[in-house]
């Protein structure tokens, strides 16, 4: 995820939150509740995209660590033996 996914999730996180306060100021509880959904979305495909980053990222080293070790008898701990 990259910092214009960080700002764009942030922008619609901060947004609800202002449609929450708004809503719990003016007594309009049907704003209240639009912006804390707003907000719980807003968390909830940053956590998505964060897990996205982290399964990819387990992903390459778990690929690089297969690479390495099939590189041949020469490589890792038991060199020469």
């Amino acid at each position: 995820m990259g910092t214009e996914d960080r700002a764009k999730y942030r922008a619609e996180q901060v947004a609800g939150k202002a449609k929450r306060k708004l809503g719990k100021t003016t007594g309009n509880t049907s704003q209240q509740a639009e912006g804390i959904a707003q907000e719980a979305k807003a968390r909830a495909k940053r956590a998505a995209d964060e897990a996205v980053d982290r399964a990819t990222a387990a992903t390459e080293r778990t690929e690089r660590r297969r690479d390495r070790d099939s590189d041949g008898p020469d490589r890792g701990p038991h060199r020469g033996q």
